[in-house]
Order: C-alpha cells, then structure tokens, then sequence
C-alpha cells in the first residue's frame, strides 16, 4: 500500500499504481473548488475505469463553472455512451470547441485533418499570444 500525501505523493502513488488511496485523495481534489481542480479532476478520471468515472461526472454541478469540467470529462471517461452528448453540444458555439475536443479523445479523430473545423466566430481571440503589449499577456506574466 502506498501512502499518497500532497501532490507529489498522489501522482507517485498513481505512477506506481495505487487505485486506492491516491485515486482517492486525487479524486478529492478534483471536487474542491481551486486552482488546481480541474488538472486534479482530469487526472482522476484519466486513471478510473468508465463506470467508476460515471458517478464523478454525475457528482458536477450542472452550471457554468463546472460545465467545462464535464464535458472534458465525459471525453477523457470514454464510455461510449455519451458520445451524442458532446456531439449535440457542437452546435452551440459556446461549448463547440470543447464538445470537438470530447467527441475527438471518444473517437481519436483529428478534426483538422478531416476538415471538420468550422467556423471562428466574429469576435473570436484564440491566446494568450505572445505580444508583450497585450494585457493577457501581462496578466501570465503577472501570475509566474
């Protein structure tokens, strides 16, 4: 048995393959509200099996906040029955990048090499760049 504490300790214990206390601790952290959740919660269910990263889905909140985390999630859970889901989300130019992104780790398509990329919208601003003049930039800056 591996004892996993702090977050080195949970991904050497995940390394080593403890689906226990790690997973455990891992998956905790992935349903704390923080910096940190959403690598956490990706990495929870990256190491669950489909049917026990179903109840982890169902556990999110349905709003906004934790939408994002959901639909990754139903992506990197690869249970293939939640592959209309994301595929109904593709029309809302909201969650479409995201619903693209589920919809690819399902099926290991590569959306630009089969031309099934759509539209930007208008006011689209893909980043952050690498301008120094721009504010988003100062704000990555900022943080590190």
């Amino acid at each position: 048995m591996i004892i996993a504490s702090g977050r080195l300790g949970i991904k050497v214990g995940l390394d080593l393959g403890d689906r226990n206390h790690a997973l455990q601790a891992l998956t905790a952290a992935g349903q704390t509200p923080g910096p940190r959740r959403g690598r956490a919660f990706r990495l929870a269910l990256q190491a669950m099996t489909p049917s026990a990263a179903e109840p982890r889905l169902r556990e999110l909140p349905w709003d906004p906040a934790a939408l994002r985390l959901l639909i990754q999630g139903s992506g990197i859970a690869g249970d293939p029955t939640y592959v209309p889901w994301p595929i109904g989300l593709m029309g809302n130019p909201v969650t479409a990048r995201l619903a693209g992104e589920a919809l690819s780790l399902f099926t290991g398509a590569d959306f630009d090499k089969l031309k099934l990329d759509g539209q930007r919208p208008e006011d689209f601003e893909y980043g952050p760049n690498d301008d120094p003049s721009d504010a988003s930039v100062d704000m990555v800056l900022a943080a590190h």
